[in-house]
């Protein structure tokens, strides 16, 4: 990974995975756990700087992730109380951000089929623009998404329970979009491990 990123890149790996009754960032689908294919995505970008938030299950994930160079771990004591409360938790232990820097992707490892490829055209456009910039999927939109550093400021008003999506709608902004159909498949239910060969994680 490039020394002089120009972006962040946090995934969200926090979640205490309600529905599903474990942790969906310890499941395993082709032989890597969510949060490994995750943060490994997000590792392939050159121009970025990858954190990730940890809370349930924190202990077992950061067992999962190893010694990855470069990785900065976010551990958020707050995470029952929703999404919101890990991005403000990034916003504030990455603040201040360096002034070279042009904003935040967020992303979730839930969303499985998310890859390089998607990052690195989500990248393509965010360097390019002081705008935000989401992936579109199923006819809406969502993560990842990225915010530059003008935007990133109101992370600070975010509510414990609701995402980035949810600021941007409150504020009226109009994300330019990179699509991302596979986007629509996350896991969020017990019949999604047999629909895709999704492996629950081991119970220690």
């Amino acid at each position: 990974m490039s020394s002089d990123a120009s972006l962040a890149i946090v995934v969200l790996a926090a979640g205490m995975s309600r529905r599903l009754g474990f942790p969906k960032q310890l499941c395993r689908w082709k032989g890597e756990s969510l949060i490994s294919r995750a943060v490994n995505a997000a590792r392939a970008v050159p121009q970025a700087k990858v954190c990730v938030v940890l809370g349930a299950e924190a202990d077992r994930c950061a067992a999962e992730l190893g010694d990855v160079q470069d990785l900065i771990v976010i551990h958020n004591p707050n995470y029952a109380l929703g999404i919101g409360t890990s991005i403000r938790k990034a916003f504030e232990e990455l603040d201040p951000i360096p002034s070279e820097w042009r904003g935040i992707i967020f992303c979730v490892c839930d969303q499985f089929l998310l890859d390089a490829s998607v990052l690195l055209s989500l990248t393509a456009e965010a360097i390019l623009r002081e705008h935000p910039v989401a992936a579109s999927y199923g006819g809406t939109w969502g993560t990842p998404l990225y915010l530059p550093l003008s935007y990133a400021e109101k992370l600070s008003q975010l509510p414990d329970d609701k995402g980035v999506k949810y600021l941007a709608k409150r504020e009226g902004w109009e994300p330019f979009f990179v699509p991302f159909e596979e986007g629509i498949h996350d896991l969020d239910h017990l019949e999604d491990l047999d629909r895709w060969g999704i492996e629950r994680p081991s119970s220690s």
